[in-house]
């Protein structure tokens, strides 16, 4: 019976409890940000950009964090095949095999690097569209390798004849060393871009303790943090007065964030919409999605948005129409069979 080999065992699921448990609501809330439908005229203007193509398929591929626990696994699958090819088509073996392992972890450290940046304002499907490309490439310059060289592709699930145990260790530990790396970064340097996403998915299930828990296990000097409280209170408590957005205080701590050209953004954007319907500002969310229609497009997350904005404000055939739109989307049903009945005259 064949066995996996012990790096790449390591290497899978060390990747998978990062993407999937460790960073996925982060990608969940990036898979909100992200439009793929099952209509498609809707994805010409992605189709006509460069690499749109490469870009549906990355959006595509994002959807599977709907469930991180899926979308980890996809995404940890994809990098360990990347691992595994890079180690076939560059010959690294023995004392070198830690090295094909280098591909995934710049990966995983441009990620958390570039945080809310991954979907803010951004094209997602480079998110797993890019990966998919690398690997394609890699496969097909596997097969060209085996071709000319005449020479057995070693087993995905055997490990190679001239892989000491010395090496295996050294390539485990290589993976140890890096994947504490990546969570290290991201606590001292991006300490806000989990507790964020987490209360963002709080938020859309409406567990106000929950946002309000871990709020207390954050830094509330981070703008996003204090606001997503903020919004926990105003919704869970009723003697709590909604507070306009230009009332909030100014929050001390630096947030990366960067809009479409590229440039620094101010924090207050990235939760505005959520902030101003948590207190009823709903003529002023209104402009906001609309705006944010025409210059993004539409996602998952902003036509859930216009949906609740449009019933509040009795626009129940404009809440129809973006409904509608949800109704091409997967994944979506248990929102529109919640919001369906309201919509209805």
């Amino acid at each position: 019976m064949t066995e996996w080999p012990d790096s790449l065992k390591a290497f899978f699921f060390a990747f998978w409890a990062f993407f999937g448990i460790y960073y996925g609501d982060v990608l969940y809330i990036a898979q909100q940000h992200s439009f793929f439908t099952t209509d498609l005229e809707a994805l010409r203007p992605v189709w006509e950009k460069p690499y749109g193509s490469l870009w549906i398929i990355g959006r595509a591929l994002l959807q599977a964090f709907h469930s991180p626990f899926w979308g980890g696994t996809l995404l940890s699958g994809m990098l360990t095949l990347i691992s595994w090819l890079s180690g076939y088509v560059f010959r690294l073996r023995g004392r070198f095999g830690y090295l094909k392992y280098i591909p995934a972890f710049v990966f995983i450290y441009v990620v958390v690097y570039h945080g809310f940046d991954i979907y803010y304002q951004a094209e997602t499907g480079k998110l797993l569209g890019i990966p998919f490309c690398i690997l394609l490439i890699l496969a097909c310059q596997a097969v060209f390798v085996r071709s000319f060289s005449r020479k057995k592709l070693s087993g995905l699930f055997t490990p190679p004849a001239y892989n000491r145990p010395l090496d295996e260790w050294k390539a485990m530990g290589f993976i140890l060393i890096l994947g504490a790396g990546a969570v290290g970064m991201n606590e001292w340097y991006r300490p806000y871009v989990r507790p964020t996403a987490r209360m963002q998915r709080e938020l859309e299930r409406q567990d106000w303790k929950g946002m309000q828990a871990t709020a207390s296990r954050s830094d509330l000097t981070y703008g996003t943090v204090a606001a997503y409280y903020a919004i926990s209170r105003m919704e869970d408590e009723n003697d709590v007065p909604k507070v306009p957005i230009d009332m909030l205080p100014p929050t001390s701590r630096p947030i990366y964030l960067h809009n479409r050209d590229g440039n620094l953004e101010n924090v207050r954007n990235y939760f505005l919409m959520d902030y101003c319907i948590a207190s009823e500002q709903y003529p002023i969310a209104y402009e906001l999605g609309k705006a944010d229609l025409k210059t993004e497009g539409p996602s998952p997350l902003l036509l859930k948005q216009m949906v609740r904005i449009c019933l509040a404000l009795h626009k129940k055939e404009e809440a129809r129409s973006h409904l509608n739109v949800l109704r091409t989307l997967p994944f979506e049903k248990d929102f529109i069979e919640t919001y369906a009945p309201e919509t209805q005259e």
